[in-house]
């Protein structure tokens, strides 16, 4: 059976034909199944621990913010999970392959299940990355090699790149890509050069005096933030033209 959790956002007007094509397609392809549409009372976790039930395909409707709300819930677990994005928007999506409304739909109906790993951030999940952009941090590699940044730099630690260029990020390898971009001035006319610091690792820790780190592009979490990985943690339905 599928049950489709579709996002709050999608409670106008201005979707219903979108969501009526969607419903049409799904009825087409011997999909159909539960709805529920959540809205601002809804609890996440719980609307979602109701349905969870062997045999269960839990699909989520609408944008990346919804599927990486669902993700410390549904990690983990044994479930077969879809998404189907309401736009083209959506890095999330395209990093997984995942065309928008309808043309998702086949997508779910092919069935192309991949088991992924998730990054934990102080055990909460995510699945592409964790970003930050600081004037000074501190970075521990392992309890092995401390790094610290005094200079502004953006941080990264990725999971699953949102970029077809980073073909060393791999959702399946058990570890995660730390790359510290540090931008430098030099010359008499002060021009910008980015040096680019690179390492492979399943645990970090990273600290900075200031500024919230991003996952997901999504949620904000607070520093000092333990990362690791879990692995093998989400069997998802894919597209052919995914990042990995």
């Amino acid at each position: 059976m599928h049950v489709y959790f579709y996002d709050s956002s999608l409670n106008f007007d201005k979707f219903s034909l979108i969501l009526a094509k969607i419903e049409t397609k799904i009825t087409d392809l011997g999909l159909n199944g539960k709805i529920i549409r959540l809205n601002m009372l809804h609890n996440l976790e719980k609307a979602i621990g109701d349905e969870i039930k062997t045999g269960h395909t839990l699909v989520f409707v609408g944008t990346d913010l919804l599927f990486s709300r669902a993700l410390p819930i549904i990690a983990g677990r044994n479930l077969i999970i879809g998404y189907i994005p309401i736009d083209n928007k959506q890095p999330l999506a395209r990093a997984l392959g995942l065309p928008a409304q309808t043309e998702a739909c086949e997508v779910l109906a092919a069935r192309r299940v991949v088991t992924l790993d998730l990054g934990l951030a102080n055990n909460q999940a995510f699945l592409s990355e964790l970003y930050f952009k600081s004037q000074k941090s501190y970075i521990e590699i392992d309890s092995r090699l401390s790094l610290e940044t005094k200079k502004i730099n953006e941080i990264r630690l990725t999971n699953l790149s949102l970029s077809k260029e980073n073909e060393l990020s791999n959702p399946t390898d058990q570890l995660l890509e730390l790359e510290i971009t540090t931008k430098n001035s030099t010359g008499i006319f002060k021009k910008t050069v980015n040096s680019l610091s690179f390492f492979q690792h399943n645990n970090f820790l990273i600290n900075s005096d200031q500024g919230k780190g991003l996952l997901d592009m999504s949620t904000t979490i607070d520093p000092p933030i333990k990362v690791s990985i879990m692995p093998l943690a989400l069997n998802i339905i894919v597209g052919k033209e995914r990042n990995f």
